[in-house]
């Protein structure tokens, strides 16, 4: 038993080195999303050169088509970008977002995705990728990386071989 224990201890030492690694080589590289400290909180940001800075743009483009057909004007600087069908923008509920994640959840299942990532999203309230990654603390991503095989281990309690938790995004080249 020592020796699995000291097996994981290894596993985990070589995983915060190659975190370590990969947040060094893409610091400031515009192909990657760039994540910096701010006063309250963090500001990430994107190339709009890059292939996720392009889909991004789509993707925040889409959500201002949609609040200016909803609500007949621009955005405001306090409006919400993503927000529910209503008369007045308001932010999506906590409710509403819960409830979309569950049913993402089911989609993602019956799409052959395994859903524990969808549950982990709902439970720690973000998505660690190959990509994103070094977005977050070390600590971070073996809270999600541990979280997805606890998910995986209740969904499927048989002995199986240990699956990367940490997955490429379709998105990111």
């Amino acid at each position: 038993m020592r020796e699995v224990r000291r097996q994981q201890l290894l596993d985990r030492i070589g995983s915060n080195e190659a975190h370590a690694r990969t947040v060094a080589s893409r610091h400031l590289d515009p192909r990657f999303v760039q994540r910096r400290r701010t006063d309250d909180g963090y500001e990430v940001s994107w190339s709009p050169d890059s292939h996720a800075g392009q889909k991004l743009q789509g993707a925040i483009k889409r959500q201002l088509d949609a609040f200016r057909a909803e609500f007949g004007r621009a955005p405001g600087p306090g409006d919400p970008v993503f927000h529910p069908d209503a008369d007045t923008p308001l932010p999506m509920p906590e409710e509403r977002i819960t409830e979309m994640l569950g049913e993402m959840a089911v989609l993602a299942e019956q799409s052959g995705i395994d859903p524990a990532y969808i549950q982990v999203w709902k439970k720690l309230g973000h998505v660690v990728t190959e990509d994103t990654q070094r977005l977050f603390s070390v600590a971070e991503v073996h809270a999600f990386s541990d979280t997805v095989r606890s998910f995986q281990e209740a969904a499927d309690p048989r002995p199986a071989p240990r699956r990367p938790a940490i997955r490429r995004t379709p998105c990111a080249q």
